[in-house]
């Protein structure tokens, strides 16, 4: 009985186990998901600050890329969500295309180049640090993985031990009843041959 009682409780403990396991595994793959879309992102916004050389595109477009970027910018600082890179890549393509001959004066090109570089710089800067983070939470649910193996293991292992301890104590159980029997035994042979010896002797020949 206690065997099976203990049994059934691992394979409940296994279960719980299980889904735990898989609950945490979820975890882990949504924040590699996050980790990899905020990678890519980061990787869109420095790359861009890389090729920012500039001449040569529509205004209104680079306009309308501008004021994308500084949208994003003001959401991400105000605690929002990052954009999405494949959504934001087409503003980041348009403002690090050459740009001189949309400015009266390399001055007036300058001062619109480095005020979209300086956006651009904050919101990469926000795109890493978020990554930190999300790189942290990876690192949280990881460890709570291999806790939750070390401590299922653990518990598999001490009830375990209580099925081993409880079979120990049988079998000491059991050694003391063939030692009981096997002495009762010889008692009652004594006994029969003590009877046969005084029958033959002419006894009463009963113990």
């Amino acid at each position: 009985y206690l065997q099976r009682t203990v049994e059934a409780q691992k394979e409940a403990n296994e279960r719980a186990h299980r889904a735990q396991v898989d609950a945490i595994n979820a975890q882990i793959k949504a924040a590699q998901d996050g980790i990899a879309k905020t990678q890519k992102l980061a990787s869109a916004l420095n790359s861009t600050l890389d090729r920012m050389k500039a001449p040569g595109m529509a205004g209104a477009d680079r306009l309308a890329a501008q004021s994308q970027i500084a949208t994003a910018l003001a959401i991400a600082k105000a605690g929002g969500m990052l954009p999405d890179a494949d959504a934001l890549s087409g503003a980041l393509n348009a403002v690090s295309s050459p740009a001189e001959g949309l400015f009266a004066s390399f001055e007036d090109y300058q001062a619109d180049f480095y005020a979209t570089a300086l956006q651009i710089s904050e919101l990469a800067s926000l795109t890493d640090a978020e990554l930190t983070v999300e790189q942290r939470q990876l690192e949280v649910l990881q460890d709570a993985l291999k806790a939750s193996e070390v401590a299922y293991e653990a518990e598999q292992a001490r009830l375990d031990s209580i099925v081993a301890a409880a079979q120990a104590e049988l079998d000491r159980l059991d050694g003391i009843r063939q030692v009981n029997e096997a002495g009762f035994a010889a008692v009652v042979a004594a006994v029969e041959a003590f009877n046969s010896a005084s029958r033959a002797a002419g006894g009463a020949g009963n113990v």
